[in-house]
């Protein structure tokens, strides 16, 4: 993942009750989008192969049947429309909450061991 500072990647991620997986993928840089941007979604394999590159490029992905629905229903390379701000402003909020727990969970460690 990319600096938060200057973009944001998630994906959202589901198996629905047919075990068939759903993904969308997001970025959204604060100086270049207006909004998040879908840059990817699909349904089965592609969905797992968007689940599969963002894990192997350290981009959360963020796992919710519902989110996942609404997300594959956008058209790539289009903003999220303003119904979706508040879902996926929780989304960001909770990846940066995460992200900065396992930071700081880090640096702990570090200074344990410098000790």
């Amino acid at each position: 993942m990319t600096s938060q500072s200057d973009s944001a990647k998630n994906t959202a991620k589901s198996g629905s009750r047919s075990n068939r997986a759903k993904a969308a993928a997001l970025k959204y840089s604060p100086g270049e989008d207006t909004a998040p941007v879908i840059i990817a979604s699909g349904y089965g394999a592609t969905a797992e192969k968007i689940i599969d590159i963002a894990e192997q490029n350290g981009i959360p992905v963020y796992r919710d049947d519902s989110t996942a629905s609404l997300l594959c229903m956008l058209d790539v390379g289009r903003n999220i429309p303003v119904e979706l701000y508040e879902v996926v402003a929780a989304i960001y909020t909770q990846i940066l909450k995460a992200s900065k727990e396992i930071l700081e969970g880090g640096q702990n460690e570090g200074r344990k061991q410098n000790t």
